[in-house]
């Protein structure tokens, strides 16, 4: 195995492209809340929820999505599509886990095996 010397410009090269990624997935997620969510549909408005959700989980934002986990926990009252469900439920489950409520978060990862 060869040793390669890596020096600060590369680093600074690759936090700024780290840098820009976060901010394009931001931009992502923001076009996504702008845009107006209305549906007939219980699985969809869930899904959408979520989505954002899963996103600014998967950023590191957690705290920006706790609000539309909040609403993914009231349209999976509703809900009927098992797939989606489930994964609604596993991240309810790990948004659960943020506050160390793990009861409140295996409950929710427990829906999601019983529909598994």
């Amino acid at each position: 195995m060869e040793t390669v010397k890596i020096d600060i410009d590369v680093v600074n090269k690759l936090r700024y492209a780290l840098d820009a990624h976060i901010k394009e997935a931001n931009e992502a997620v923001n076009r996504l809340v702008e845009r107006e969510m209305i549906s007939g549909s219980n699985d969809f408005m869930m899904a959408q929820y979520a989505l954002i959700a899963g996103y600014y989980w998967a950023m590191g934002e957690s705290e920006l999505g706790r609000a539309f986990i909040k609403k993914v926990k009231e349209f999976s009252e509703y809900a009927a599509d098992r797939t989606s469900l489930i994964d609604a439920y596993i991240l309810i489950g790990n948004y659960e886990t943020i506050d160390d409520v793990f009861d409140e978060a295996l409950t929710w990862y427990f829906k999601a095996l019983d529909l598994s």
